[in-house]
């Protein structure tokens, strides 16, 4: 007999399966070993991991589990002999081994609904298990022999039979609950509770920074050839237009002195086309040149014309470049970076390396910081800052900021934002680490409860209070800030609230605690003390 086959079977088409089933050897050994060992554990387990679940000690569930697997094989080799002995009764066949099998298959869904014992909400659904009395009376004909006509009498019989034995079994399961509230009265926990804290705290945010130049241009070149000088080294102050250096480009000098022969080349012709032109225009007049030969003429006039504008404008873009042979500092500063050096080869534009020089405006610095997303809204244009840095330990250098980036990077969880520094006396540094405080808005009255009295579950972030009958109600919080070894709530608790101070490992709603006398300092209570260190 497969056991997954039986049990689809005896649930879904037991018409068909029972006769099967009477035809099969009853073999009380092999039934109680091989079905009911099996599918009387399914409610006795789920039963104690819901109990557990709800908060229930694990010792007394787990007594109360093995009572009820082993009254599981009691009720059917009970229920068995009350349908072997009924049998003459009804006109069936008395055989303790046809009753036991008819038992047995006949639990099968009161076995099975014993799973909805694992979530306390679905318990109720255990009625389903009332399909078992349909399956007896399908099951007493073809199995016990009984007359149709009497099927429904001997299962009735039957059913009132074991509620008289299991009335008998309840002083028996009274003695089990008391046994259950003794173990349950001996597992409740001591906790130490306080009210929250309800002064509001004054507190800093910290968070690292980056300064930078408030206006910074890396300088590249505009002309390739070799660096001939610099006048500027790192550090040096400069003003807008000072030369940083000059570079000595003898392609584009080439170059120029060449459009500057085709400019002539071209005026040159471009005259001769001209004087053409005009002697035409006196030929034609006498009739001793023909039409389409002058109209040749002005076409070569205008062509060469244009020569000559190409060329002087080629000629004016070179010499536009020539005044780039001079490097220049755009505007007032410092030289921050110098990367070249006399007679290093210089490639024009940016794709040549690295920046020949960056100057940067360093009277205004500005302050890059990534603040976490929960504190952006407290922190507005124009709010003041304190910035540090570790050259200057004890002082602190006042900032603004100016800027919000308006969004959330999705890696960091965090905004960034701009900060401006005065710096007029060029005391702080481009690019060094600093360490920007900013004083949060804090109101008069708040709601602060230690760290340690946060319970993280499946439900969320929460805190245990203890109600007028020292039972245990979880309430859902929100964390207005994190102050440290405290927690600023934002919602879910009230200044009255009793607050477990270091709640125990799988509290729940409803557990029955015992408060300590005395909660804290050395005058604490022995209880008190045992209490927090579990």
């Amino acid at each position: 007999m497969n056991l997954v086959e039986r049990v689809k079977g005896i649930i879904l088409s037991p018409k068909t399966e029972w006769p099967v089933i009477a035809g099969e050897p009853g073999d009380a050994g092999y039934l109680f070993s091989n079905y009911v060992a099996i599918l009387a554990a399914i409610p006795a387990v789920c039963g104690f991991i819901g109990s557990v679940i709800v908060g229930a000690p694990i010792v007394g569930a787990l007594l109360v589990a093995v009572i009820h697997y082993v009254l599981a094989f009691v009720n059917v080799y009970i229920v068995a002999l009350i349908v072997n002995l009924l049998a003459p009764t009804f006109n069936s066949q008395k055989s303790f081994a046809s009753a036991l099998k008819v038992t047995v298959y006949s639990y099968t869904p009161s076995w099975l609904a014993g799973v909805f014992l694992l979530i306390p909400g679905l318990r109720f659904l255990t009625i389903l298990g009332l399909y078992g009395l349909y399956l007896l009376w399908l099951g007493l004909p073809p199995v016990m022999k009984t007359p149709p006509e009497k099927a429904i009498w001997y299962t009735i019989v039957i059913v009132v039979c074991a509620i008289v034995v299991a009335m008998g079994l309840t002083t028996r399961r009274m003695a089990d609950a008391k046994l259950s509230e003794w173990t349950e009265t001996q597992a409740v926990p001591v906790v130490a509770v306080a009210t929250p804290d309800t002064r509001g705290r004054r507190t800093t945010l910290d968070l690292p920074g980056r300064l930078e130049a408030y206006v910074q241009a890396p300088i590249y070149a505009r002309v390739s050839g070799y660096l001939k000088e610099w006048k500027a080294d790192i550090g040096a102050p400069v003003k807008s237009g000072d030369v940083l250096a000059e570079i000595d480009a003898p392609d584009l000098d080439q170059q120029i002195m060449q459009a500057e022969a085709a400019l002539t080349s071209a005026q040159a012709n471009a005259k001769l086309a001209q004087a053409t032109l005009q002697r035409g225009q006196q030929l034609i007049q006498t009739g001793n040149l023909a039409k389409q030969d002058l109209d040749q003429r002005i076409a070569d006039s205008s062509n060469k014309d244009g020569l000559v504008r190409s060329a002087q404008a080629n000629l004016d873009r070179l010499r536009v470049l020539e005044r780039y042979k001079r490097i220049t500092a755009p505007f007032d500063g410092l030289v921050t970076a110098r990367n070249t050096d006399v007679g290093a080869l210089i490639n024009a534009g940016a794709g040549g390396g690295a920046a020949l020089f960056v100057v940067s405006d360093t009277s205004k610095l500005r302050a890059y910081v990534n603040v976490p997303q929960n504190y952006v809204p407290s922190l507005r244009i124009g709010t003041k800052a304190q910035i540090a840095v570790p050259e200057y330990p004890g002082r602190h250098f006042r900032a603004t900021v100016e800027a919000s980036a308006q969004a959330v990077d999705v890696a960091s969880g965090t905004t960034r934002m701009l900060l401006v520094v005065d710096n007029a006396n060029g005391e702080l540094m481009t690019g060094a680490f600093a360490t920007v405080t900013f004083e949060l808005p804090h109101p008069d009255v708040a709601i602060n409860v230690p760290a340690s009295a946060l319970i993280f579950n499946q439900s969320g972030l929460s805190v245990a209070a203890v109600d007028a009958d020292s039972r245990v109600v979880l309430k859902p919080i929100t964390i207005s800030r994190d102050l440290g070894q405290e927690i600023e709530v934002g919602s879910g608790l009230s200044a009255e609230d009793r607050i477990i101070e270091s709640p125990p490992d799988g509290i729940a709603s409803g557990d029955k605690v015992r408060v300590a006398s005395n909660t804290g300092g050395p005058g604490a209570s022995v209880e008190a003390k045992s209490a927090m260190a579990r």
